[in-house]
């Protein structure tokens, strides 16, 4: 989890696309409203990494996978960003970007030894585990 938030600002968009797993929606990138491919995961990618500026990620908690599955687990976590290049804010002499914040439990599963990201969930409850881990990306290159 925290490898592929920090490879945003990193901007490692191949490592991004290398975990993950072909079963997540966006796999094959994006599509218009009558289906057509529109953009790549991989564009796709790029274009988050430069609309956002990437700069905490919080691992709220950990669970295991479904049924004991240890090929299978789920990251709940809080990530923050500031959006950048908003252009109505420059035109208008904001210099205070709003930091935007996205909770998910993602679902990951390991095939031949590497971790993959399937999916996430935006509508899930935090258990009773607290908070496992803080990881500020503020200052990183």
């Amino acid at each position: 989890m925290r490898a592929r938030y920090s490879a945003y600002p990193k901007k490692e968009y191949d490592f991004i696309v290398n975990t993950t797993h072909p079963a997540n929606p966006s796999y094959n990138g994006s599509k218009t409203r009558d289906g057509k491919h529109s953009s790549t995961l991989r564009e796709d990618v790029v274009a988050t990494a430069k609309s956002f500026e990437f700069v905490q990620l919080e691992v709220l908690e950990t669970r295991p996978g479904r049924e004991g599955n240890v090929d299978e687990g789920y990251v709940g976590f809080r990530a923050s960003c500031v959006m950048v290049g908003q252009k109505g804010a420059r035109q208008k002499g904001s210099q205070v970007l709003k930091k935007q914040t996205m909770d998910e439990l993602s679902r990951f599963v390991r095939e031949e030894g590497r971790w993959l990201y399937v999916d996430g969930d935006t509508d899930w409850q935090l258990m009773q585990y607290g908070k496992m881990d803080k990881f500020d990306l503020s200052s990183s290159d």
